[in-house]
């Protein structure tokens, strides 16, 4: 068993080294004669795709953009500078060594080549102006044996994920004083019993590393986010409050404030210098920016006593964000306890997506996607525990209303997750009782979620350019267009980036995980599939209806969520539903991990514990290390 333990340790230590030799930081010098956008692509051959590229926001102050990419995906680069513009681009290194570069391809851009400097003109209304170069110089051929590193840090994630699993088991053989079948039941027992309680230090631990090192405004639309609770504390729980002065959300984020155009690191003095100044909640502003003022204001009950607080002590800035964040993260935790605690089918589903970093980023933060995540989390387990007859009727009855209600008043969409109440007849001795709670618990809340959403649908921002109406007429007319579009959507590369981003593309959708990650963490949901335990109350009969209903109910939220994107985010002409985000999905994820699972006994079950614990760990490691590279060391 030491062996193991040993051989586990080397197999850890192996794969955080080969980590290290698998990336390259590419860095070069940027400059631009006015403030622009520029995308970058990096590939080894000229294979160029979305997945490996970046936006880089250029200033007309000099500056050096830094971006780690794998390091066997790494010999050209191609840059798309925006049109009508003039961008320099000088002293490209690899790991800080210098490398030259030759241009191989342009299109619509005018160029010239000086020294290590490389400027760029876009041709005035050009449609996709973009040069390519091939890098060279001595600085590749230290490369070249980093393209076998990331197999080598692939297969000693693998070795050391089982070899882990192992030590677990065999430890945990020898302490149990009971025979190998009672030794393999205790085991699981205890890992299931103390689910909830796993799940909830969890996050509190790692959400709480995550709310911790991830800068002001770090979190996608923070600052709308903050506009509703500024404006929650003037008095305007509702609407955007015309001609109404509020506090400067802009000031208070200083040079956070503009995470599209800057990708550079940033210091500790920089961090410490605002999160350190006292919070300003005096009036001083109408333009505060809308994306949140069509939401319910319970979703921000907590963030905006938070602010209350921090204006009435006149406390620093970081105090309320932190603190506001940190608040979200414990109402989340507690509200997956209970879920996970509750349900009896589906708990290690609902353990799994609590514990992703793309759950674990959003539920520290001070969007709104935190109470909407850990508020489905929660009634998933609620309705899985009730069919179990985990927990009876009658207690169950508040939570249901309570936890419905909360629901329908969320953003747009999310109360379709309601109808697994369905799953829940057999707990009713009557149909008629169980009507009777359907009407309470699900179609009230449907019908207030209803009414909410077309009255906040004034306040629903549109992206400039889409056409409404004839979006609407599209869809109510031509519904096998929108159906085009949607198979269009979750297919090939777009399903690539959108699962990516279900598991963990944190920040404003700009700091990716180790390439690791994606399949570790692919291969810890699929045994989530297989996790749970026949034996348990409410366990595996009669379910190949209640999995065949869950597909139909899944592919329904499924198309519920793509349609406001649709309706409000689309361009006209575009292949693809446009702003669809795999965070969207958590908790499709979560009710299909619940109702459309399977079970597994004996040792497979619980290797497959042993494997999803540590998978998740070393990924929620990952997530956090990778804030602090994004964020302090390399830039994004």
């Amino acid at each position: 068993m030491g062996g193991v333990a040993f051989a586990s340790l080397l197999m850890m230590l192996v794969a955080w080294g080969a980590g290290r030799k698998a990336g390259v930081v590419v860095a070069f010098g940027q400059q631009a004669s006015m403030g622009a956008t520029m995308q970058v692509f990096h590939a080894a051959t000229g294979a160029y795709s979305e997945r490996r590229s970046i936006f880089s926001g250029v200033r007309t102050a000099a500056d050096t953009f830094r971006w780690r990419v794998p390091a066997r995906d790494i010999g050209m680069l191609r840059f798309d500078p925006p049109a009508g513009q003039v961008v320099s681009i000088c002293d490209i290194r690899l790991n800080d060594e210098p490398v030259g570069f030759q241009v191989v391809e342009s299109f619509e851009i005018g160029y010239r080549v000086s020294g290590n400097c490389l400027r760029l003109e876009a041709i005035a209304g050009a449609v996709d102006p973009r040069i390519s170069v091939r890098l060279e110089g001595p600085a590749l051929d230290h490369l070249h044996g980093g393209r076998f590193w990331p197999w080598l840090q692939r297969a000693a994630t693998v070795a050391w994920v089982g070899l882990l699993g192992l030590f677990l088991v065999f430890s945990g053989m020898a302490a149990a004083k009971v025979e190998p079948r009672g030794r393999l039941l205790a085991g699981m027992r205890m890992l299931d019993r103390r689910l909830a309680s796993i799940a909830a230090s969890w996050m509190l631990l790692l959400g709480g590393a995550y709310a911790l090192l991830t800068p002001p405004g770090a979190v996608a639309d923070e600052m709308a986010h903050l506009a509703k609770v500024v404006r929650i504390h003037a008095g305007v729980p509702w609407g955007a409050g015309e001609g109404r002065q509020f506090a400067d959300v802009h000031r208070a984020y200083g040079p956070f404030s503009r995470y599209l155009d800057n990708k550079a690191a940033f210091s500790r003095e920089q961090l410490w210098r605002q999160v350190s100044t006292p919070l300003d909640c005096r009036p001083r502003t109408s333009a505060l920016a809308p994306g949140a003022n069509g939401y319910f204001p319970h979703q921000y009950a907590l963030p905006a006593s938070a602010y209350t607080v921090a204006c009435a002590t006149g406390a620093p800035f970081g105090v309320f964000l932190y603190g506001a964040r940190l608040l979200n993260l414990f109402l989340a935790a507690w509200l997956v306890y209970l879920g996970i605690r509750w349900a009896s089918r589906g708990r290690w589903g609902l353990f799994a997506v609590a514990v992703l970093p793309m759950s674990l980023f959003q539920m520290a933060s001070l969007s709104a996607d935190s109470l909407w995540l850990s508020g489905s989390l929660a009634w998933l387990g609620l309705v899985s525990g009730l069919a179990a007859g985990t927990i009876g009727t009658r207690r169950a009855l508040p939570w249901l209303f309570g936890l419905g209600l909360c629901i329908a008043l969320l953003k747009p969409g999310s109360a379709w997750i309601l109808v697994a109440f369905l799953f829940a007849r057999p707990a009713y001795a009557s149909l008629r009782a169980f009507l009777g709670t359907a009407i309470l618990a699900v179609l009230l809340p449907w019908c207030m979620h209803l009414a909410w959403t077309l009255a906040a649908s004034d306040s629903a921002p549109a992206r400039m350019g889409v056409d409404q109406a004839a979006n609407l007429l599209v869809l109510t007319q031509q519904p096998w267009q929108f159906a085009k579009l949607l198979v269009a959507t979750f297919s090939g590369n777009a399903l690539h980036v959108m699962s990516h981003r279900l598991i963990g593309v944190l920040g404003w959708l700009d700091v990716p995980l180790s390439a690791w990650t994606y399949p570790v963490a692919s291969l810890a949901l699929v045994a989530a599939f297989f996790i749970n335990d026949p034996e348990q109350p409410g366990g595996m009969g009669r379910m190949h209806a209640v999995r065949a209903l869950a597909v139909v109910m899944g592919a329904g939220a499924v198309v519920m969520t793509a349609i406001p994107l649709y309706l409000f985010w689309t361009l006209p002409g575009s292949p693809v539903i446009e702003g669809l985000q795999g965070r969207y999905f958590l908790p499709v994820l979560a009710f299909m991990l619940c109702w459309a699972s399977f079970g597994s006994r004996g040792w497979l079950r619980l290797l497959m514990m042993a494997g999803m614990l540590l998978a998740m760990a070393a990924i929620g490691i990952d997530g956090a290390w990778r804030l602090v590279d994004a964020y302090y060391v390399s830039g994004r």
